[in-house]
């Protein structure tokens, strides 16, 4: 009957001390994942900030230069094209991603 009270508590320490070490090993992952995944977000924040400022350069001079209702018009096409090329290359990264997982 000891043996087997020793064999529990035995199998019940060497799982806790387990279960301890998993538990150190993914708190000291965390930090440097997150601070990763922080560092990537700024990177992508800060080059989309890039690329709409350029855009947004592009449009006013396009409307500064307008001489007529029609070279407004085509400022507002320019416009709305890049728009829709930016849905297109957010659905062609989404769709990458999925596949990635």
């Amino acid at each position: 009957m000891k043996k087997i009270i020793v064999s529990v508590c035995s199998a019940a320490i060497l799982a806790s001390v387990g279960l301890a070490g998993a538990e150190g090993t993914s708190a000291q992952k965390a930090p440097e994942d997150f601070a990763t995944k922080k560092a990537n977000i700024l990177q992508r924040m800060d080059e989309r900030e890039k690329v709409m400022a350029q855009k947004r350069q592009e449009v006013r001079a396009c409307v500064e230069a307008a001489k007529s209702n029609e070279d407004l018009r085509v400022c507002r096409h320019k416009m709305r094209a890049g728009h829709e090329e930016g849905k297109e290359r957010f659905r062609e990264k989404m769709e990458q991603r999925k596949q990635q997982q």
